[in-house]
């Protein structure tokens, strides 16, 4: 609590148990016969010895989550707090705001609302699960059963933010669990190539290959520019500035991609997809560079570093100060002997000999 003098948490009129207070009042309060948290905060909101902070009134911008966050506490009393600590604990584990999570969200916290307390099921279980799930619809994408292979997909990818949100709401996060994001990019990227494979093998088409290899590179180089910034910057792209966030909510991304197969695929021209599919990769790899070039260049020149960059430019090359030098020494003055004559003589007679 950065207030200054004596402050009391409060959080919807209720108080949290953190209270900043200086040894005289609570001195004070003590001898007034308040020996519990829940006692001197009322005494100093009640008396007026103390500014009230509603924590709520707080916006923090969460890294990890890459959402900004009100703070919350609650206290469990009894089961009907304690329900409530759980489903808040759940439900703000969401990452991003993308749009796909609106459709995503509430089937995952129910999921995840009603295991979060079978401690038999781990994160990682669930993560091999999805990944196991996942391999096997590449037969049916290069078979050309598009529709059913799009719609399994889309439910991979609930599957697939469950386990982190169960981490999350257990508040038990390992290094381990960050391996996941590695084997994610490998079956989205085996998806996309038996996607392409598939139409090609359905279609034959010459140039289907070449425009699902485009779409691959632009999703790869969007993919490393996300990390690239992210772990020089210290901090998603997608969170750094309010356009960058609002643009995160249609950036191209496996949710999106798999809602144009299952949509193209429906409409019986699943063509059309891949084509839905690059161009969005494309506008999101062209708002993602421009962004990271923008935000690094500025953070380079608040540093300091371009300011000494110029300064070197502008030092004076290594020839320039030699010739500087020889010019200078050229032209100045040997000194003289007694006789007038250089310094190299050794006497004023012709020899030098005594």
């Amino acid at each position: 609590v950065g207030e200054e003098g004596n402050v009391v948490a409060l959080q919807g009129g209720e108080a949290i148990g953190v209270i900043k207070i200086d040894h005289a009042t609570l001195k004070e309060v003590i001898q007034a016969g308040n020996v519990d948290l829940e006692g001197i905060a009322s005494y100093l909101v009640r008396s007026g010895r103390a500014k009230t902070l509603d924590i709520s009134s707080l916006l923090i911008q969460e890294r990890q989550l890459k959402r900004a966050l009100r703070p919350l506490c609650i206290v469990v009393r009894d089961r009907e707090s304690w329900l409530k600590a759980k489903r808040a604990l759940v439900f703000r584990t969401q990452k991003g705001l993308h749009l796909t999570s609106y459709l995503n969200k509430p089937i995952e916290d129910r999921i995840v609302y009603h295991i979060s307390e079978r401690r038999w099921l781990s994160p990682n279980a669930i993560t091999v699960l999805g990944d196991v799930m996942a391999f096997s619809l590449v037969p049916l994408f290069v078979m050309g059963y598009f529709l059913l292979a799009s719609v399994l997909a889309y439910v991979v990818g609930i599957i697939d933010g469950l386990d982190g949100k169960l981490a999350r709401s257990r508040g038990f996060l390992t290094k381990l669990g960050h391996i996941e994001h590695s084997f994610d990019m490998l079956f989205e990227q085996t998806w996309y190539l038996s996607f392409v494979i598939g139409l090609y093998l359905a279609l034959g088409t010459w140039w289907i290959p070449l425009l699902g290899a485009a779409f691959l590179v632009l999703d790869g180089f969007v993919r490393h520019v996300y990390m690239q910034f992210k772990d020089t910057m210290g901090v998603a792209l997608t969170a750094y500035s309010d356009l960058d966030r609002a643009f995160a909510r249609v950036d191209g991304r496996r949710n999106m991609y798999v809602l144009y197969m299952i949509v193209s695929s429906a409409l019986g021209v699943p063509l059309y997809a891949l084509f839905a599919m690059c161009a969005h990769a494309f506008i999101t790899a062209l708002f993602y560079v421009i962004r990271a070039i923008k935000h690094m260049h500025e953070a380079d020149r608040a540093s300091g570093v371009l300011a000494w960059i110029d300064m070197a430019s502008r030092a004076p090359r290594l020839g320039k100060l030699r010739a500087r030098e020889a010019g200078a020494s050229r032209s100045s003055p040997r000194a003289l002997g007694p006789c007038g004559a250089s310094s190299h003589a050794s006497s004023c007679g012709g020899s030098g000999r005594r």
